[in-house]
């Protein structure tokens, strides 16, 4: 009876998921050293996503041309193999972004990354990049920046995109569930 894989051709399937996080990471260094080069300004995030969408698009593409006519002969199989290779790309890119989002964002490793680079930092050094004030501009700038917020003359802030907004009902649901409140109230 065939088969919609060989066993060489699962195990090359399996080879190439495992290495899909070493690939977004190879991918991000290309997009970053690019845009270096370029002299274009790519925000790290920006650069994270076009890394790992282009990783996905790599691994899926040749898992298409790996299944070729396959696909026709074994449909149903072809669609459960490709909705497996999805959601683990789909895993595979979530934990990556997430590690990279709290490696870029988090406020312990940016403390640790100022040492390594600097060498060493007095408190008030370190105090002076962390006040309040730098952090809330900071994440001011990656709203402007992600073209989720703009900033009139006036210097009022305005909601423009929402796509972020909208995904974070997945975390309404999550706090709904567990008890917490989901409604935010004026200020």
């Amino acid at each position: 009876m065939e088969r919609l894989l060989t066993d060489a051709e699962l195990l090359e399937v399996t080879a190439m998921l495992v290495l899909a996080l070493p690939l977004f990471f190879v991918l991000q260094l290309l997009v970053n050293w690019t845009a270096r080069v370029a002299g274009f300004h790519l925000m790290p995030l920006k650069g994270n996503f076009v890394a790992i969408s282009t990783g996905c698009a790599i691994i899926v593409a040749y898992s298409l041309f790996l299944l070729g006519e396959r696909l026709w002969m074994f449909p149903a199989e072809a669609l459960s193999c490709l909705a497996f290779i999805v959601l683990t790309l789909g895993g595979f890119s979530y934990t990556y972004f997430a590690t990279f989002a709290i490696s870029e964002v988090s406020l312990h490793m940016h403390i640790m990354l100022m040492l390594l680079v600097n060498g060493s930092l007095s408190a008030t050094a370190i105090k002076e990049k962390y006040n309040k004030r730098y952090m809330l501009e900071e994440r001011l700038d990656r709203l402007v920046e992600l073209g989720q917020i703009t900033l009139d003359n006036d210097g009022v802030y305005h909601l423009k995109g929402r796509k972020f907004l909208y995904g974070s009902k997945i975390f309404d649901v999550w706090k709904l569930l567990l008890g917490f409140p989901t409604k935010l109230e004026k200020v």
